[in-house]
């Protein structure tokens, strides 16, 4: 149980669901010392240690047990949050140049069957993981700090060019400088970059750890009562601001245990649904965000026009390349349980794949209230698209249900298919004792045949997080 004086207020993770950002000094001297020294050697003689990084350095493991750490994360995450088996050690040696701004977190495939990563089929409003960067040492501007960009995580590379290519601006960004162990935790979409050229004469590091939610946000798991305003946000200067109102207050709702249009109309009072529906492809992006949630709080009358508009939509050339599919998943999420039925239908007989894999996708993101859909959601693990079953996988994870459909899973053709399950078992199983027995033997198979060595290495973290001592 965490200390409640550890906890953020209400302001705080307002302040979060506005900047996508916050800073923490967990006063750990000797720790972050020995993280430091450790990681330099591995650097030296191994080379990046990948997902590795924290059984080669176990001292990471009391950064997060830091009652402060834990204070945020618990706030933001919900009390029963796991530490995801992605993990990434970065070094940044003298006179090496930064990199552009970008958000992790999405491809098609795994790069090769030692390497790859989760990605998800489209971005979301709604966290359900974060980032954590720790600087193990002191870092200052010369070293060329991470940057990120406050409060544009809600954006994709496509809406950041309305702020004509501002996004490539390295001044717009704030820099997470600091002393030696400076943690950050970071909004799953956050714009981020590698800013500047190192011309220090050191090796900057940075450990990047991915921490995840296991289960849907009931009421505030903050030290707040859930109430108070998201109007006003302290952004710094030149951070894109202007029509994210709507989206704070669908994040802080959802956080709140509301579902479904329950967030105000900020743009859409008088408008009719068609016209709210053209807006979505607007050139503006504040006012296609407006749009998805004045859509939100129209409600059940909007569902079939916008699932009309979603079989309309061309086939990608590249898998998530068409926005109209995100923007019409983001007003379906929002209107929540009464969007549910008409998106169980589409998922169960669509012909189009990508519609499909749609309509899967925002029945995980709506949770919980999408409970209904279990049955053809798990009737899509056998869809002939991979896309369907990818995103079958994860909305089982997320709303909680189908241990043994997500171990059959675990053998799927294809290897992304299999990584997602591995992620939805252990979501879904983590802290209930009648399925961890079972999950465990099944993942403890993958931990040894699975042909590509990131699920292998997926799948013992997942048991990791599930039975602490059984890989010991």
């Amino acid at each position: 149980m965490v200390d409640q004086q550890y906890l953020l207020s209400d302001e705080g993770v307002q302040n979060f669901i506005k900047n996508g950002y916050i800073t923490l000094h967990p006063d750990l001297p000797d720790v972050h010392e020995e993280v430091y020294r450790k990681t330099a050697v591995i650097f030296e003689k191994e080379g990046d240690p990948r997902n590795r990084i924290l059984q080669k350095v176990p001292a990471l493991h009391q950064v997060f047990a830091h009652p402060t750490v834990r204070g945020v994360l618990t706030s933001l995450l919900g009390p029963n949050y796991m530490m995801h088996p992605h993990r990434h050690a970065h070094m940044k040696q003298p006179g090496q140049k930064g990199g552009a701004w970008h958000q992790d977190g999405r491809s098609k495939h795994f790069t090769t069957k030692d390497h790859g990563w989760l990605f998800e089929w489209r971005r979301h409003h709604r966290f359900r993981s974060v980032w954590a960067w720790y600087y193990p040492q002191e870092v200052t501007e010369d070293m060329g700090p991470t940057a990120v960009i406050p409060g544009a995580q809600y954006y994709d590379l496509e809406s950041m060019r309305y702020y004509n290519d501002a996004y490539s601006d390295p001044e717009i960004g704030a820099l997470l400088c600091g002393k030696a162990g400076t943690l950050t935790i970071g909004h799953y979409h956050q714009w981020h970059s590698s800013w500047g050229t190192n011309h220090s004469n050191k090796n900057r590091y940075m450990i990047k750890f991915l921490l995840t939610r296991t289960e849907e946000p009931g009421h505030p798991s903050w030290n707040g009562n859930g109430v108070g305003s998201t109007d006003t946000a302290p952004f710094i200067d030149g951070a894109p601001t202007p029509g994210q109102e709507a989206v704070w207050d669908q994040v802080w709702g959802w956080l709140n245990g509301e579902s479904g249009a329950t967030v105000k109309n900020r743009g859409g009072n008088g408008t009719h649904v068609s016209q709210l529906i053209e807006r979505l492809h607007d050139a503006s992006a504040p006012a296609r965000l407006n749009a998805v949630y004045a859509l939100g709080a129209v409600g059940e009358p909007a569902v079939d026009p916008l699932i009309e508009t979603l079989r309309q939509t061309a086939e990608p050339a590249e898998v998530t390349d068409e926005p109209i599919l995100t923007h019409v998943a983001y007003a379906l999420s929002a209107i929540g349980e009464s969007a549910v039925p008409a998106l169980t239908s589409v998922l169960n007989s669509d012909a189009a794949w990508w519609v499909r894999a749609t309509a899967a996708d925002t029945l995980g993101d709506i949770g919980k209230p999408a409970a209904e859909a279990i049955p053809v959601l798990i009737q899509a693990l056998d869809d002939p698209s991979e896309w369907v079953r990818r995103n079958s996988v994860n909305a089982l994870g997320t709303i909680g249900r189908g241990t043994e459909e997500l171990i059959a899973a675990l053998k799927d053709d294809h290897p992304l298919v299999r990584c997602n399950a591995v992620n939805a078992l252990t979501r879904t199983c983590k802290g209930v004792d009648a399925e961890v027995d079972v999950a465990s033997r099944a993942l403890s198979t993958v931990m040894y045949d699975d042909e590509y060595a990131i699920i292998r290495e997926y799948a013992v973290g997942a048991l990791e997080e599930m039975t602490p001592d059984v890989t010991d």
